[in-house]
């Protein structure tokens, strides 16, 4: 190990300017799931680099050891992380993340091992770099934050935020990259992300950022200059995240089965397609065995989550893989969209589940699922493989790649992103009238009711709606609950599976100028509007602005009460009793928060919800919605299964 002993850690003397805390707020939304986070993102950089791509790219994950004897300038990070617990000595968080670091690097001797996941990747290009080029790849990923060097239209990341998995996963907040490139070009450094901190008895400040390697703070461009366990032999990149905690082999265990999860649920589409092939601990994840092992991983047939994140991919899987022209419980549909450009959409059809389509681009990997405003009984995986749409879909993408709103685009996008997302809805209502055409739908038609259900006929007219269903409400007192409703009995008729199902509407048309929650006393000037006790109250400038339900105080999440007119329908469809809620703003709301309160006016009550087709369920309030301008729609149920009138508070989050 003669090459290590000329390497050192490299922080730069702090010069002046604003100071990094302990606190990353980056690594934000990679907290809850650390390994499937890194699955995520590493996957995804190798996905957008491919050599060849006639073959597949191949990513390896390996839990792996070095030992403090062979590696010791290696182990001196840990004199720069008792200067950040030091310096920030007052600071609570500081001390809960850099005690612990270095009392256990304090603690190794030179015959103790340090693990380490080794994530490697084959058939990419690996990552350039040229010094004093801020535009090149090694540069982006290892010597910057906030900065992507993806400049393809496939590209799945675009904010240079990705690498914070990568930090996140290591106690001691460091990492090492050794690339070789198509060309031939190897790089190595390591980089360490900790806080300001002072070092030695002159106490002399320095940077958070630190380089671990033997060229005075730049990348190692020699391959004989780096250690020989780092070497590439072929184009590629490995990053190795330090200090893991893996002492035994349950640990490992658990952290294997993690990442194939991850690998499963984010993937499967890419894998399916032989683009991609997955190693964990030498066992390999491929096109041939992935169906194998997604029944293993993922035993339930269907999927009953609700959140976007945390899915079931089994049930989407089986709509790809066993589609065949000739199986009516299977339908692929493609089509060409002005701004979306070349798209797919897959479905198998199943009775009594949760209608909910899945959404994907180019690369092939999971962004968000999405519950639809019908219920037929289907489970949808929509893709979009044109570079057009790869543009637009792209620009809309978060941070954490997992949704697709016109809020994320620039201002000079944002009008497209809208468009685009219009486009996106109006062609899965489309595919659903195509799979379920009106002979199979499962809902009595009532004149008005169309405009609102994702129930199809093909003589509909949008100008022949009852004006009492669509305009302002007639003969209704002008207060908050005031309603009219009808109560139509449908007949017993077969579903697309030879079932029987009794339909049942009920519609009503409400409004909440003066929306309430059920905690507190009024608020002057909002009419029966409640104040939370645990938020900090209105603000003064806007009475509408409130605290959220925080024991904090204020340092709880304001919310705007915002004005709709909303109307509900409750249906019983194959057993099911379905509430659907129609509402209609005046603005477009992209982070709206509904209570649902059921009962009469003067006596209602929150019920706790078991189904939403949008946003996310917390008791009796539906979250992350977004509420477009015009008409929205939601389908909820409740457990007991029994019908209600509905009334609603909406907030926007702010």
């Amino acid at each position: 190990m003669e090459e290590i002993r000329r390497y050192s850690w490299h922080f730069a003397e702090y010069m002046g300017g604003r100071e990094d805390g302990p606190n990353d707020p980056m690594s934000q939304p990679f907290k809850k799931t650390p390994y499937a986070s890194l699955v995520r993102e590493s996957i995804q950089n190798s996905l957008d680099v491919p050599l060849d791509e006639e073959r597949p790219v191949k990513v390896c994950f390996k839990i792996r050891q070095i030992g403090k004897g062979d590696y010791g300038p290696f182990f001196d990070i840990a004199d720069h992380i008792k200067g950040c617990q030091e310096y920030f000595s007052a600071q609570k968080t500081a001390q809960e993340m850099y005690k612990p670091m270095w009392e256990y690097l304090n603690g190794l001797d030179k015959w103790s091992r340090l693990w380490y996941i080794q994530v490697s990747d084959y058939n990419t290009t690996g990552m350039k770099y040229k010094k004093d080029d801020n535009a090149n790849p090694f540069y982006s990923f290892v010597r910057s934050a906030g900065v992507s060097s993806k400049n393809d239209v496939k590209a799945g990341g675009s904010y240079g935020f990705g690498k914070a998995a990568y930090f996140y996963i290591s106690p001691i907040r460091t990492i090492l990259v050794s690339t070789m490139t198509d060309e031939g070009e190897c790089f190595f450094e390591g980089v360490s992300s900790l806080c300001t901190h002072t070092l030695g008895e002159s106490k002399k400040k320095y940077v958070s950022v630190g380089y671990f390697d033997d060229n005075g703070g730049y990348p190692v461009s020699e391959k004989y200059r780096i250690p020989k366990r780092f070497q590439r032999e072929e184009p590629g990149t490995d990053i190795c995240i330090m200090g893991i905690k893996a002492d035994d082999e349950e640990e490992k265990k658990k952290i294997y089965e993690e990442m194939t999860r991850a690998v499963l649920r984010n993937f499967w589409l890419a894998i399916y397609e032989k683009k991609l092939e997955i190693t964990i601990n030498d066992k390999e994840i491929n096109h041939d065995n992935v169906s194998v092992l997604m029944k293993s991983f993922f035993p339930d047939d269907d999927d009953t989550t609700t959140k976007k994140t945390i899915y079931n991919p089994r049930p989407y899987f089986r709509a790809v893989a066993e589609y065949a022209p000739n199986n009516k419980n299977f339908t692929k549909i493609e089509r060409t969209l002005p701004i979306l450009g070349h798209v797919f959409f897959y479905s198998y059809k199943k009775n009594k589940v949760t209608d909910k389509v899945v959404y994907m681009r180019a690369p092939r990997m999971y962004v968000y699922s999405q519950k639809t405003n019908s219920a037929f009984g289907f489970y949808g995986v929509f893709i979009c493989d044109s570079k057009d749409g790869n543009v637009v879909l792209r620009s809309m993408e978060n941070a954490a790649h997992d949704e697709w709103s016109a809020a994320c685009c620039t201002e000079g996008t944002r009008k497209l992103g809208r468009k685009a997302k219009k486009e996106l809805e109006d062609f899965i209502k489309s595919v659903i009238e195509e799979m379920f055409p009106s002979g199979q739908a499962n809902v009595q038609e009532i004149q008005g009711l169309k405009d609102f259900l994702y129930i199809y006929t093909a003589d509909e007219d949008d100008d022949s709606d009852s004006e009492a269903l669509i305009g302002d409400a007639t003969d209704t007192k002008d207060e908050e609950g005031s309603s009219v409703t009808t109560d139509t009995q449908g007949e017993v008729s077969k579903d697309q599976n030879g079932g029987r199902t009794n339909s049942h509407v009920v519609v009503e048309w409400n409004s909440n100028p003066h929306s309430r929650d059920d905690k507190g006393t009024s608020i002057a000037g909002n009419g029966n509007r409640r104040k939370c006790s645990g938020g900090g109250g209105t603000s003064a400038k806007d009475p509408r602005v409130r605290y959220s339900d925080n024991p904090q105080g204020t340092d709880g999440a304001r919310k705007r009460l915002i004005e709709v007119k909303y109307r509900s329908f409750a249906q019983t469809v194959q057993g099911n009793t379905v509430h659907k809620l129609v509402i209609y703003t005046h603005e477009d709301v992209e982070d709206a928060e509904i209570k649902i309160f059921v009962g009469s006016e003067q006596n209602d009550q929150s019920l706790e919800i078991s189904h939403s087709s949008l946003g996310e369920i917390e008791k009796n309030c539906i979250k992350g919605l977004h509420l477009y301008e015009g008409k929205n729609t939601l389908d909820i149920m409740f457990n007991n299964n029994m019908r209600y009138a509905l009334s609603i508070s909406a907030y926007e989050n702010i």
